[in-house]
């Protein structure tokens, strides 16, 4: 199942300047070029056809990320002992926001390093977790010092997202992480993120518990008796299981990016999801990317890849190779691998396999004589076979 795919066709370069222009001096098409020594460079033929990047990775239908909030909170270690490994079991990676004085007063940050090691993000949810829209508020603390803290002793660690404490957040806030240089942020309205949403540091989402999100009171469901506040532990298993998994499938639906903010598991701390239906929730996520319907991954992952696709020009093929045009600083800054569609111009190949940079690539074949190839357009040329 194929995303919808951006057109490939190139009309310039990375800035848009010059038409298709071809690293290394060479045009993209036509009869040659002067190379280096003087000689002619004569173009290959090109065996393969660029026919668009896809929506999101993978050719998904959509994506989704989990964040637990108040990592390093009282009660909620069960996010490192319980929902890190049940996460990983499944393949599957998420997004943890620091409380970022806790993990100083308990000295958590071995703790950390380890979700960083699993492939997780670890994204900053403040200092102390205050009211951020009530003065007094120092974001040179809050805000600025507790990314500075993260970073410091996460060994460089970049901190890109920030999720606001208490999803309490205004325009000034909003503001000040632009000015800070954050990739994205927690702080649109409830529901799912189209796939060619505007603002990344406006990004909506959905709360877990039941009394929280989007879905409480929705006639003709579980949660339709659920009134707005309403605890976690008052809502029927069918409710909590039908908040948890009802946001990827309006995702699916959308073309979309579900957000779902989630808090702890199997303990007493706000919220708390019990384990079995935390894990329920997981398998139906790794059914829907099994069955090519979903990508999960990190909140900053999911930013980079939705404006690398709109930044990132596709690369220009000679022969059987992908050249991609050296990456404009807009590319450069959300450099992540992109899907791309490529057909073979001659045969009927049952394979594909890719190498960029001596590293084999992830491709799979779609149908109809296509493959799915995932190449940085940062990563260098691509050198394809059909078998």
């Amino acid at each position: 199942m194929l995303g919808q795919a951006c057109s490939s066709a190139p009309s310039g370069g990375p800035d848009g300047g010059g038409a298709g222009a071809a690293p290394g001096g060479a045009t993209a098409s036509g009869g040659g070029t002067e190379g280096a020594g003087g000689g002619p460079i004569v173009d290959e033929a090109p065996r393969f056809a660029i026919e668009g990047v896809t929506t999101w990775r993978h050719g998904a239908s959509a994506a989704y990320t989990l964040i637990h909030d108040d990592t390093c909170g009282a009660g909620l270690d069960n996010q490192l002992s319980v929902a890190a490994p049940a996460l990983g079991q499944r393949g599957l990676r998420a997004s943890f926001g620091a409380i970022v004085q806790s993990c100083v007063e308990r000295d958590l940050w071995d703790a950390l390093r380890e979700l960083l090691a699993q492939g997780h993000e670890i994204v900053n949810h403040s200092f102390s977790h205050p009211d951020l829209t009530m003065p007094p508020v120092d974001l040179a603390v809050e805000i600025d010092g507790a990314r500075a803290t993260l970073e410091a002793e996460l060994s460089g660690y970049g901190i890109t997202f920030f999720v606001f404490p208490l999803d309490a957040f205004n325009d000034e806030l909003v503001d000040h992480l632009r000015a800070q240089g954050y990739l994205g942020a927690r702080a649109g309205a409830r529901g799912v993120n189209p796939p060619d949403y505007e603002d990344d540091l406006r990004i909506r989402f959905d709360v877990f518990g039941p009394g929280y999100s989007v879905y409480a009171g929705a006639a003709g469901t579980p949660c339709a008796a659920v009134a707005p506040g309403d605890e976690a532990g008052g809502a029927s298993p069918a409710c909590r299981q039908y908040i948890l998994d009802q946001l990827v499938e309006d995702a699916i639906a959308a073309g979309g990016w579900g957000v779902r903010e989630l808090h702890s598991v199997a303990g007493e701390a706000w919220e708390p999801v019990p384990i079995d239906e935390y894990e329920a929730h997981l398998d139906r996520v790794r059914d829907r990317i099994d069955a090519g319907a979903l990508w999960m991954d990190t909140a900053s992952a999911v930013l980079r890849y939705r404006r690398a696709r709109e930044a990132c020009p596709p690369p220009v093929v000679r022969g059987d190779r992908l050249l991609f045009a050296p990456p404009s600083g807009r590319c450069a800054a959300y450099a992540t691998p992109l899907t791309w569609i490529v057909k073979p111009l001659a045969g009927a190949p049952t394979a594909l396999s890719a190498i960029q940079d001596g590293a084999p690539l992830d491709t799979r074949a779609v149908g109809d004589g296509r493959f799915l190839v995932d190449a940085d357009p940062a990563g260098g040329a691509v050198t394809l076979s059909a078998q």
